[in-house]
């Protein structure tokens, strides 16, 4: 009976609970029902329209694409309106542009939404197109509220364009020139030697070379726009050594920037001088820079630089001395001992043993040249370069001194006044006795006959004490050495009587010889006057 009665609790419970539940349901069905709105009435479809367009059918990498997104909904019997229409423009790079909300009622014309730029690349080219995508989402005003939802793509053709094409060549060059210098000195370049002296000078040639290094880095590049491509617009041309720096690039006729049609071409030189520091291996780039969407170039080839070229790298030294070098090669390698020549020279008297320059009573200069000669290989110059030292050397030699015409006229055998007979008269062939030129008279006599306005015997006197004093050693001037041989000359043309005659110019002549004797006899001029005590 207990049972009986649970069961039926039981029972009651749950037909209460279905009866709550079935009016529950039944109360959100109606709920429901009431809140969907049909708009317009009785509409029944999604006529909504979404557009996605580019604002060009190709593009290259480069290139900037506009992607557009229009919406509407144009008028129909039986389109519903849309609510709350969001739009997502994806570009493709993966960037995103949402649009919206909006809502578009039946009817909406298709009207522009929005739009986003994208910059072509052809990273982001799938199978040759460049793709965006619109997507939307919103809410269709149908019987009941429904999705309105869908997508769209618009594709742009990948065009794709080559690079410029750049090709270069290299070119090197070093040569190393050798300027060479001489030079000459001696330890002694005054000389004062005692007659019979002898004295030695050391000479010193020094040789040594400069060089100079010219070095070149050269070569031309050339720019080609290939076949099929968009004009190129280049805005420069550069090359650089990787070591050495950058060269001066001359491309003729063209000036930046440039435009070059496909299939077109220009070539440029380049030039560098690099230092003898970097004249090494290394690698040499030429670039063609753009601007646009013909991307640029460059090109990388090896530079080899070699060994220098040696210009006048040796010359042949030889010396006017022959003690000095005698065609002896110097290399600009030689150590610097093998650059330089030290050697003697003696001066001195004649036939004395040891004696390379022979010099007499007086002075001289002696002039002592080194030269030399590049030697002749097929790069070379014949350059050529001398040195001279000069030594002045000054002899000191007796000269002996002069006596009067008195002292010559009274010392001899036939003067019987007392005075010691001079030695120098038997120097003449007849000794005191020896005849004078045409006058008959012997040298004596013509002595001892008065002049008594006769320019001869003025002359004649002068000539002869001038005569004996060169023969007793006295060092006669060339200007008396020129007055006896003019002296003598008269003398053998004419006698005392004719030279008497004589008036004016012609007996003016006579006179000045006479005078410029005159004036070596009595020491005024030429080795001076003697002690007539003791003339020797």
């Amino acid at each position: 009976m207990h049972s009986l009665i649970q069961n039926k609790k039981f029972s009651i419970v749950m037909a209460v609970a279905l009866a709550i539940t079935v009016a529950l349901f039944g109360f959100a069905l109606s709920v429901q029902k009431a809140s969907a709105v049909q708009s317009p009435a009785g509409c029944t479809a999604d006529n909504s329209v979404v557009n996605i367009s580019s604002d060009v059918a190709s593009a290259s990498a480069g290139d900037t694409i506009t992607f557009t997104v229009s919406a509407g909904n144009p008028a129909s019997a039986d389109g519903c309106d849309i609510t709350g229409r969001t739009l997502t423009l994806t570009l493709p790079d993966g960037s995103v542009t949402a649009f919206g909300p909006f809502d578009y009622p039946n009817p909406t014309p298709v009207a522009f939404v929005g739009s986003a730029p994208y910059l072509a690349d052809n990273a982001d080219a799938v199978g040759g197109f460049w793709t965006a995508n619109v997507s939307w989402n919103g809410t269709l005003k149908s019987v009941n509220d429904l999705p309105s939802t869908g997508s769209k793509n618009a594709s742009v053709l990948q065009v794709i364009i080559d690079p410029l094409v750049v090709t270069k060549t290299s070119r090197t060059a070093f040569e190393r020139a050798w300027d060479w210098d001489i030079t000459k000195s001696a330890d002694q370049e005054d000389l004062l030697l005692s007659e019979g002296e002898s004295f030695t000078v050391n000479y010193t040639v020094d040789v040594s070379a400069v060089a100079t290094d010219t070095i070149d880095a050269s070569g031309t590049i050339n720019v080609t726009n290939p076949v099929g491509n968009p004009s190129a617009t280049v805005t420069g041309v550069t090359d650089e050594l990787s070591i050495a720096g950058t060269a001066t690039v001359t491309c003729p006729g063209i000036i930046f920037p440039h435009v070059l049609a496909a299939g077109d071409s220009f070539d440029c030189t380049y030039q560098l001088s690099p230092d003898a520091a970097d004249a090494i291996d290394q690698t040499n780039t030429a670039t063609a820079t753009t601007s646009g969407n013909v991307p640029g170039d460059s090109d990388t080839v090896p530079v080899d630089f070699s060994a220098p070229v040696q210009i006048d790298e040796c010359i042949t030294v030889d010396d006017t001395n022959p003690q000095g070098p005698q065609d002896v090669v110097v290399c600009q390698d030689d150590p610097a001992n093998e650059k330089t020549f030290t050697y003697p020279v003696t001066f001195g008297p004649a036939q004395t043993e040891g004696v390379d320059v022979v010099v007499e009573c007086g002075e001289i200069d002696h002039d002592n040249t080194a030269s030399y000669t590049t030697n002749d290989d097929d790069n070379d110059t014949d350059e050529n370069d001398s040195a001279t030292e000069t030594v002045h050397i000054n002899v000191e030699c007796f000269e002996g001194c002069t006596l009067t015409q008195g002292y010559w006229k009274t010392h001899n055998d036939l003067f019987k006044g007392g005075a010691p007979s001079d030695e120098t008269w038997e120097l003449l062939s007849g000794g005191e006795e020896t005849i004078f030129f045409l006058s008959a008279k012997s040298w004596f006599d013509v002595f001892w006959t008065a002049p008594k306005g006769n320019v001869y015997y003025n002359l004649a006197h002068q000539y002869m004490a001038a005569k004996l004093n060169i023969l007793a050693g006295a060092v006669a001037p060339a200007n008396v050495t020129s007055a006896i041989t003019s002296a003598e000359t008269l003398f053998g043309a004419n006698t005392p009587a004719q030279a008497g005659a004589l008036k004016g110019a012609a007996k003016n002549s006579w006179t000045t010889l006479a005078g410029t004797l005159g004036s070596f006899n009595e020491g005024v001029i030429g080795p001076g006057h003697c002690d007539e005590q003791n003339p020797v």
